[in-house]
């Protein structure tokens, strides 16, 4: 198990598995930027790699969080997340 606290506000700079609610819901694993009374900042890739664009997702579109686990990681990771 990730080593991180117990709250996501503890999470924030780590990965995590975010199931995205909407017209299709999905799984997102990417890095917890920022979290706040609106919502949370999720960003792909590592700190200061290229190709992190940071994306906003409000409270009413996340259904659960947690921290990833090594095996979360799909091949071809991407902050849009696996669609199903």
């Amino acid at each position: 198990m990730p080593s991180g606290g117990k709250s996501p506000e503890e999470w924030v700079g780590q990965k995590v598995v975010v199931e995205i609610i909407g017209a299709h819901d999905y799984q997102v694993v990417a890095r917890l930027d920022g979290i706040g009374d609106l919502g949370i900042v999720l960003t792909g890739g590592e700190p200061g790699e290229p190709g992190g664009d940071a994306v906003f997702y409000p409270w009413r579109r996340i259904m659960a969080m947690r921290l990833a686990r090594p095996d979360d990681e799909p091949p071809d990771h991407a902050i849009h997340g696996a669609r199903e």
